[in-house]
């Protein structure tokens, strides 16, 4: 349960850092729970390494779309 809290956590912060910015990460190979991990595990990275989000995420497959 705890680690829900915190993927919804990063989740929500990553939102609210992006500011208006209406981007979706998109991997279409990946199912939905694994993306999930993967963005948490990113942020998590880019908190404690200073590593970019994008390198992370492109690193792991996925590109951003705007969100419609």
């Amino acid at each position: 349960m705890m680690n829900n809290k915190v993927i919804i956590l990063l989740v929500l912060t990553s939102a609210l850092m992006s500011s208006c910015a209406k981007t979706v990460w998109i991997n279409p190979n990946i199912p939905d729970q694994q993306a999930e991990k993967d963005l948490a595990e990113c942020q998590n990275n880019a908190m404690r390494k200073n590593e970019l989000m994008k390198s992370c995420m492109s690193s792991k497959g996925y590109h951003t779309v705007a969100e419609k």
